[in-house]
């Protein structure tokens, strides 16, 4: 029996793909708008778009807009920050990790593609939210406050 990688090891790996995926949207039009034979057109790719209040999950004080790509075991998000931040995250049963994906060009055409078409409202949430913003930590962690 194989002793399973964490989900920092494997991260890396998965954002690639991620990253390749969004890169592909972003640069061809076509399959943005049709797909092609591995991906769905962009309005079918992933599993949903919302806003998670404050405190939803333990130590999460700030809210966030999450783009929700699979669920289970694994799955993985990105999240857009109201400090402008964005991060990938990768978890999977108890374990989690992230990175920060902030100037990738992808990661800046999705944030821009969900402003554009009223996703991303930041003047639409509390302000609550933007006074507690104290995440400061870059590390990966096991809970999903951390990732």
């Amino acid at each position: 029996m194989t002793e399973q990688l964490t989900c920092e090891q494997r991260i890396k790996k998965e954002l690639a793909n991620v990253a390749e995926t969004f890169t592909l949207y972003m640069e061809d039009g076509d399959v943005f708008e049709d797909g092609n034979g591995d991906l769905p057109p962009f309005h079918e790719y992933g599993l949903s778009f919302e806003y998670v209040e404050p405190n939803t999950f333990n130590g999460q004080p700030v809210g966030y807009y999450r783009y929700q790509l699979s669920w289970g075991g694994p799955s993985d998000e990105i999240r857009f920050h109201p400090d402008g931040s964005i991060t990938y995250h990768f978890m999977d049963w108890f374990d989690g990790a992230k990175q920060y994906v902030t100037h990738q060009p992808w990661a800046k055409w999705l944030r821009e593609y969900f402003t554009d078409i009223g996703g991303i409202n930041w003047e639409s949430v509390t302000i609550y939210d933007y006074l507690n913003d104290n995440d400061d930590d870059d590390s990966a962690g096991g809970n999903e406050s951390d990732c």
